[in-house]
Formats: structure tokens, sequence, C-alpha cells
């Protein structure tokens, strides 16, 4: 009798720590609530994205959205036609050769009169680095962006390498084409 209790035991024990281990949130501040500005608390914008565009990084703009309820949002804008690449990221801890899932929602639209012209839309991904912050791969996401100013969601999922440190998460934007792009609820967990 003992030995069945201590068995049910460890069998309740391991089921909780799996569900808790599928549903738990990997990202700190994954909907965005704690931040101002161009300040998002956990959350990165590389300024090296924004210096390898010289003078054109002037047309780009970044930090959050605050709607009259007060719900913030990640925001990435180009308000002129020019070649950009530029992106948030955080990055947490990781377990090699481990499925991740992404899960962000995400809102986009071409601005201006750009809509049918050159090309534009989200890099989200993730990458990996081993213990000595060294880059081992990216998977970008290869869902297709919908740009109707509509919130979408985009989810996805990558395994991480053998020798995987850390994982990165990139909500991004790229293109040629003046555009807004603003994300939300980034939900980074273990592929079930």
């Amino acid at each position: 009798m003992k030995n069945s209790i201590l068995f049910l035991g460890s069998i309740a024990a391991v089921s909780l720590f799996s569900t808790l281990h599928a549903e738990a949130n990997l990202l700190s501040n994954g909907g965005f609530s704690n931040a101002r500005g161009k300040s998002v608390v956990s959350w990165t914008l590389p300024q090296s994205a924004l210096k390898g565009h010289g003078e054109d990084a002037s047309f780009f703009e970044y930090g959050v959205e605050e709607s009259e309820s007060g719900e913030k949002t990640l925001r990435l804008a180009v308000i002129k036609s020019v070649k950009f690449h530029f992106w948030w990221q955080q990055e947490v801890k990781a377990l090699p050769a481990t499925e991740y899932a992404l899960t962000v929602r995400y809102r986009g639209e071409a601005l201006g009169n750009d809509f049918d012209s050159g090309y534009g839309g989200e890099d989200v991904g993730l990458y990996f680095l081993d213990g000595d912050k060294k880059w081992l791969g990216y998977v970008r996401s290869k869902e297709e962006v919908i740009l109707d100013g509509e919130w979408h969601e985009l989810e996805f999922s990558a395994t991480s390498p053998d020798d995987a440190a850390m994982i990165g998460v990139r909500l991004g934007v790229m293109g040629n084409r003046a555009m807004e792009f603003f994300f939300d609820d980034a939900v980074l967990n273990y592929a079930n």
C-alpha cells in the first residue's frame, strides 16, 4: 500500500511538472505591459541594426504604443520607402535538443501609397547560442504575413541544437516599402 501511494504521488508530481513545463511562458514581459516610450523591459533593440542603415535609420520608428484602454503593443515602423531590417529581441536559457514553440500576435500594414510596390513583412524567428554566446543558427517563421491592418496570430516551432545554451526570440520587420508593424502576446514555451 505504501509503495502504491508513493508511486501514485510520483505520477501526480510528474504530471503537474509536465503541465507547468508546457504552459509557462519562458519570456519576460511577453505582453509588453512593462514599457514606456522606446524602453521595453526584458527586450532590446540592437543598435547595430540601426547603425548599419546609416542615414536611412532616421526613417525608422520603434517603441510601444499604448491604447486608450492602457493596453501596450510593441511597434516597429518605417515611414519612408527605404531598405530596412531591424528587430526587438530577448534571450533566455535553453535546453539542448528541445523543441520550442513561439506564438505572437501581429498587425501590419503598408503606409501611404506603397501598398503594391516593393516588399515588406515580418522577421519573426528563434535563434540559438552556445554557452560562449556563439551563434548556432536561426529559424525564421515561414508563415505568410497578412498586411491588412487586422490582428493575426503567428505560431511556429524549432528544435534547439545539441549544444544550445540560450534561445533568442526576434520580433522584427524587413523590406523596402513604408510599413508599420505591431506585436503583442509573445509566448515562448516547450512544444508538446
